[in-house]
């Protein structure tokens, strides 16, 4: 399901010929890879998800 997610986010960034996404919001960051934060403390470092148009997707945490 969340593969499914980010080749179908991947497929509209190649389309738009947009290279890569930055995904900071945490509800978006959940439904693109499961990952979840249950404590939803940033600590002055948010969660970031990096999303090329082609190749493996990354997340950094703050934890």
């Amino acid at each position: 399901m969340f593969t499914e997610r980010l080749s179908c986010l991947q497929s509209k960034l190649a389309d738009a010929s947009i290279d890569v996404a930055l995904i900071t919001d945490d509800d978006n960051v959940y439904y693109l890879t499961g990952y979840y934060d249950y404590l939803h403390m940033e600590f002055g470092r948010p969660t970031i998800l990096v999303v090329p148009k082609d190749g493996s997707s990354a997340y950094h945490s703050h934890n």
